[in-house]
């Protein structure tokens, strides 16, 4: 989810061996189920790990019409592990 609340981000299982995600915006969808496209990873994979972050700092631009810009995000890293294929 986005730090205003507006933008949510979903990933999620389509197969044992796909994964997809998907995109709304003020709960209207933007991105409707799309496969991430992982390819060689048709023998499946596990999630292993999830971690998220978030960071609110302002950086001084070298020109514009701001003094200040806010960089306010919220992120997250999935890790998946691939099967091994050892049959």
């Amino acid at each position: 989810m986005s730090p205003d609340g507006k933008l949510d981000f979903f990933l999620q299982p389509i197969h044992s061996w796909s994964t997809g995600c998907s995109i709304t915006y003020q709960e209207k969808p933007v991105v409707i189920s799309s496969s991430l496209g992982l390819n060689g990873w048709d023998r499946g994979f596990a999630l292993t790990d999830v971690s998220l972050f978030k960071r609110d700092t302002t950086w001084k631009p070298v020109y514009g019409e701001r003094s200040l810009v806010r960089d306010h995000y919220q992120e997250m890293i999935v890790t998946l592990l691939l099967n091994s294929d050892e049959n």
